[in-house]
């Protein structure tokens, strides 16, 4: 089956049509950038989700003030910058997998604080535990700065952080964890002290 065939079986089971806009830049953007294909449904079911919330502006593969965010949402003066993870790394990082993942999360939020977007959101496949540092989970005035000093310093391993970043990611909000479920068709939000839980609890089983 081709990768045309499958987008539009599976826009089809979402109830989307092929003459969206969204859905023919998404397409367009596929074939232009090579993204891959469970990348696009994944934006294709984000899309889908928000629109029937009542989003209207809804961007995909949108750069905002040199961030990327694969879905920009903005409602009056609200924005959110999402980025959806499936865990593909470059193969010199396999070693560090789960460092390298967790500084990815960093270095993405502190990208989207410093362009002014008010709050990031992570959406992960069914399955996937998402590695979302816990100190950056918890309302801002809850994190310590010498824990966000030693998320900086795990992040600058492997990208370059400008050393005013502290200050940015100690304020950063995110908004919410989504969970998409390609099966069934449908995106779940998930609250954040149930992911702090969650995380807490694989934590403690890894440290065993």
């Amino acid at each position: 089956m081709d990768i045309l065939t499958q987008i539009s079986e599976f826009i089809t089971k979402i109830n989307i049509s092929l003459h969206d806009p969204t859905i023919i830049k998404i397409i367009r953007l596929m074939k232009d950038k090579n993204i891959p294909l469970n990348h696009v449904l994944a934006e294709i079911l984000l899309y889908s989700y928000f629109r029937n919330r009542g989003y209207e502006y809804i961007l995909i593969e949108e750069t905002i003030n040199n961030v990327k965010c694969d879905v920009y949402l903005r409602h009056r003066n609200h924005d959110i910058c999402i980025e959806i993870e499936f865990y593909t790394i470059p193969m010199e990082y396999l070693g560090n997998w789960t460092e390298f993942i967790i500084a990815r999360h960093i270095k993405k939020l502190y990208q989207i604080a410093k362009a002014g977007i008010k709050a990031a959101a992570f959406a992960y496949p069914y399955g996937i535990i998402p590695l979302i540092p816990i100190e950056l989970i918890r309302p801002s005035h809850y994190r310590s700065k010498k824990r966000i000093q030693e998320l900086l310093a795990i992040a600058r391993k492997y990208y370059s952080i400008e050393e005013d970043a502290d200050e940015l990611l100690k304020m950063q909000h995110i908004h919410a964890v989504y969970i998409f479920d390609f099966s069934m068709g449908k995106v779940y939000e998930v609250l954040l002290h149930t992911i702090e839980s969650l995380i807490a609890l694989y934590q403690s089983l890894i440290a065993y």
